[in-house]
């Protein structure tokens, strides 16, 4: 009776305990939580089919995200790329410097193809709704279908966690602010509640959903999105900035304290931390967080240790990383190289002002009792004041300096990376790429060097001498295996000498010669004919020939006669060197042409190129 009773206990206390797990296994060695197993299931990704390692060679990658992957601004308006200008991709964005990176040769044999669908300002919905929709990308279109990738690589939740507002708030002030300490609050809790971090898996389980979708996968469940975080912004060490302020005058000095840079510096982290928790939790089918560049950062934040006057010109040095609204725009560098800083580069803030208030006396009226949102009620948001820009400069002759959409650009790249900074961004990505795929074996050369042959069927026809004469012809490289061949009897005449393409880097010149009864052969620098015979061993070329058949000139003669259309023919096989280093050297093909489009890759390669 007490092993019943033991036996209905354990099988009740075991019912109870699995009802409470807020789990999916899927087998003995992995356990999915509750929230990756609702995300997974809301993308259609089945459960139970998580990722497998892929040995698929990388063709495509998709990069997607907010203006961190668009890269915005990344180095002034030469770099921008035409096509996406109301997402603000940029040449120098880091998942362009990703897919053109040299890496991609060590493990991958060659580059792949970018489609490009960052868009800068975007959120979750944005990228949910926007960028994974499927299909063939057309560069034309803002929105770009996803095309065949077999990786997604990404930022985003940045601007879900509302950086750009804590920007303005708390260090600018240049449209209607809330109040510092509030907004850092609202973010601190936003990013600590659970739903935050729901919506980041639901948005990482969609992708993972549409990338297996798409078809570029081999398995579907190969497919991998990495994912990665933001960085620091600040120096929160060193005191000098303690005295800088770099909101306009119109309001209390925003002074950008030890206290205020860390605890933006900390919200950075705070986010980092969920992102991460997110990709973990659903990396078993496919997510990857990217880290590492955070700490590349260091030395080259804002508030990093300089004099004054530096800080007092919001850093708009090149050993800064970020850029400031102060920052140059229009040559595309990265700022002065010295230490001061003594020269602005750019200020928007006057370009707008001269704009959208361009009374002298009225902007003089402001301050902060009178700051511009109560003059004009475009300064009550960014997204309002730069569309008031746009609107009240259209049709402008001559057109405004700065354009619309320079201005976009330079409000919205603030505090965003440097061309330089995205380096460690690409460098970081790659690494992590890398670390998650089986190597692709390069094909081995597509010959064997040595000494070659070539065997050939000479004929001569009945017809007008100078055109009498062809032959078929079969190439082996030092093995013996067949490189090439002239696929049937083709010409060879003096006047059409047949040049024939094959596995060797170099085509093989024959040519038929009419006066001497002889076939000249032309491989690169090296020439010779079908009378050169072996004389040792160090012979670059030389050949084997046969007789006619019929031998006799007198019987060919009169076999002309009574057949027209008669052939005689006659074999040769020759030996020549077809050593790699002849002409040049074989390398695996690394030329990558970089466009500026939405959509980039090489054109096709073929799997070696000659290199003169």
């Amino acid at each position: 009776m007490l092993s019943v009773i033991i036996a209905l206990f354990l099988s009740l206390f075991s019912t109870t305990l699995g009802a409470a797990l807020p789990s999916h296994r899927l087998d003995k060695r992995m356990i999915i939580s509750k929230d990756a197993t609702d995300a997974l299931i809301a993308a259609n990704v089945d459960v139970n089919r998580p990722h497998i390692r892929p040995s698929q060679k990388v063709e495509e990658i998709l990069g997607i995200g907010d203006s961190y992957s668009a890269g915005i601004g990344s180095n002034g308006d030469i770099d921008s790329d035409d096509a996406s200008s109301t997402c603000h991709r940029f040449a120098r964005a880091w998942p362009m410097q990703l897919r053109n990176s040299d890496s991609w040769l060590d493990f991958n044999i060659d580059k792949p193809k970018l489609t490009f669908g960052a868009c800068s300002g975007g959120v979750m919905k944005d990228l949910r709704d926007n960028q994974l929709q499927q299909g063939v990308p057309n560069p034309a279109d803002v929105n770009l279908k996803i095309g065949k990738p077999q990786v997604a690589v990404l930022t985003i939740a940045g601007n879900d966690a509302q950086f750009s507002n804590i920007v303005n708030d708390c260090i600018y002030r240049f449209w209607f602010p809330k109040d510092c300490n509030t907004r850092l609050t609202e973010v601190e809790e936003k990013i600590r509640s659970p739903e935050f971090k729901k919506e980041i898996m639901d948005t990482y389980a969609l992708i993972i959903g549409a990338g297996r979708d798409a078809g570029g996968a081999n398995p579907s469940e190969s497919f991998q999105a990495f994912v990665g975080g933001y960085v620091q912004f600040w120096n929160h060490d060193d005191p000098i900035c303690d005295q800088v302020f770099w909101n306009r005058l119109w309001g209390t000095k925003l002074l950008i304290t030890r206290e205020l840079r860390k605890r933006m510096n900390d919200l950075a982290d705070s986010l980092n931390s969920v992102l991460k928790s997110a990709a973990n939790e659903l990396q078993d089918f496919g997510v990857f967080y990217v880290e590492g560049y955070q700490s590349d950062f260091s030395t080259h934040r804002f508030c990093e240790p300089h004099d004054l006057e530096y800080h007092q010109h919001e850093d708009i040095g090149s050993s800064t990383w970020f850029w400031s609204y102060h920052s140059p725009y229009e040559d595309g560098n990265e700022g002065p190289t010295e230490d001061k800083a003594p020269v602005i580069g750019t200020d928007v803030f006057q370009d707008l002002l001269d704009v959208l208030i361009p009374d002298k006396a009225v902007q003089q009226t402001i301050n902060d009792d009178n700051p511009p949102w109560n003059i004009n009620e475009a300064f009550s948001s960014q997204e309002a004041l730069l569309a008031a820009y746009t609107e009240a400069t259209a049709g402008a002759n001559p057109p405004k300096d700065p354009k619309p959409d320079d201005v976009n650009a330079i409000v919205k790249r603030v505090f965003h990376p440097k061309g330089t900074a995205l380096t460690q961004f690409s460098d970081h990505f790659m690494q992590e790429i890398r670390n998650h795929r089986d190597e692709i074996e390069k094909p081995g050369p597509p010959y064997e060097p040595g000494m070659c042959t070539v065997h050939v069927r000479e004929y001569q026809s009945c017809g007008k001498n100078e055109d009498s004469l062809s032959a078929e012809v079969e190439i082996r490289d030092n093995s013996g295996t067949v490189v090439g061949t002239s696929e049937g009897r083709k010409a060879i005449n003096d006047n059409a000498p047949l040049r024939l393409s094959s596995k060797l880097p170099q085509d093989l010149v024959i040519t038929g010669e009419h006066q001497g009864d002889y076939v000249q052969f032309t491989y690169g620098s090296l020439h010779w004919t079908s009378g050169d015979k072996k004389d040792g061993d160090d012979d670059d070329a030389y050949c084997i020939l046969g007789d006619w058949d019929p031998r006799s000139i007198i019987e060919w003669i009169n076999l002309c006669e009574t057949f027209p259309n008669a052939l005689r023919d006659r074999q040769m096989d020759c030996w020549f060197k077809c050593d790699y280093s002849w002409t040049g050297t074989w390398s695996y093909a690394s030329a990558f042409v970089v466009q500026q489009t939405s959509i980039q890759g090489p054109p096709k390669l073929y799997p070696w190129t000659w290199l003169s």
